[in-house]
């Protein structure tokens, strides 16, 4: 299902962004990863994905039927809530694996079970999603300000290409 809105993408002759491809290619190795590494917080991501799928495939289902719809944004505004409370996760049952193992002394909620390595890596991409997502939504949607450009200067109007 995580490869249904890129489907979607190639029937209808759409060009993929680095966000896209980066982002779809490498959740399918992160499934691959987490279902081997079995990472207890795994879970948290994999609700709110669904969450968040099923709100964008409402508004792709929309969309198709023409005119623009006025929460589009509000798709992008849930992705990037679902990365920060994914890491929330992921970052606390990390410290609380590592206050355990290695820092008994710190307060912890005792030892989480799964692969290490599946969690370095679901930190990493995760992390990642959200710095992504960000830009994504800082471009798409930042309005610029609008300044007054001089038409002539010294007489002599500016060049444009």
């Amino acid at each position: 299902m995580e490869l249904a809105d890129t489907l979607f993408m190639i029937a209808r002759k759409k060009t993929f962004g680095f966000l896209h491809l980066y982002h779809h290619s490498l959740t399918a190795l992160l499934c691959y990863v987490q279902l081997h590494g079995t990472p207890p917080a795994s879970y948290v991501p994999i609700v709110l994905n669904l969450g968040v799928h099923i709100l964008m495939y409402w508004y792709y289902f929309l969309a198709t039927f023409g005119g623009k719809i006025w929460w589009k944004k509000l798709v992008t505004i849930s992705q990037i809530g679902q990365f920060v409370l994914d890491l929330i996760v992921v970052y606390f049952c990390t410290y609380t694996f590592y206050a355990f193992n290695h820092f008994p002394y710190l307060p912890n909620m005792g030892s989480c079970a799964g692969s290490v390595a599946s969690a370095h890596f679901g930190i990493f991409l995760l992390t990642s999603y959200l710095m992504l997502f960000v830009d994504f939504f800082i471009k798409t949607y930042r309005k610029r300000p609008v300044t007054k450009v001089s038409t002539k200067k010294n007489g002599v109007p500016p060049l444009t290409n």
